[in-house]
């Protein structure tokens, strides 16, 4: 492995808003369907605890295993639970690179398991933004 690049991708703003406004679009549905008080008081606690789950790592409510600091090197890739490796494996060619956002797609060589991580270009800095899709495009 030659060069290694460690990031630590940040929440994304964008999808925090993106998450509020399509789960007021969902209460609001709910609530201006005419269904039972039952089946609305339903939903709606349905519709907030997804809410919850969603952004759960981002405001630190409850603890989350999702695992966000990784580095790369060609399509290795080394995943990191604080300072401790947490898994290594490599990046799946479904990896989708953009100029918004990253679907990083990997496989971990220990369990086989598949993870997915979304990172907008507003979750790192400028320059590890277009360092993470550069070193994506030249590892596919």
């Amino acid at each position: 492995m030659a060069n290694h690049a460690r990031f630590q991708p940040k929440s994304s703003y964008r999808v925090l808003v993106t998450l509020f406004l399509t789960h007021i679009v969902a209460l609001s549905v709910v609530w201006l369907t005419d269904i039972g008080w039952l089946a609305g008081s339903l939903f709606t606690l349905a519709i907030l605890l997804s809410l919850l789950i969603y952004l759960r790592h981002p405001i630190k409510l409850l603890p989350s295993r999702l695992v966000r600091d990784f580095s790369l090197a060609e399509d290795n890739i080394t995943v990191f639970a604080g300072d401790e490796i947490a898994w290594a494996g490599k990046v799946l060619p479904q990896t989708v690179v953009t100029p918004y956002f990253v679907l990083l797609c990997a496989k971990s060589q220990q369990s086989g398991a598949k993870y997915h991580q979304l990172i907008c270009s507003d979750a790192l800095s400028e320059g590890e933004f277009r360092k993470l899709r550069t070193t994506l495009k030249f590892s596919q």
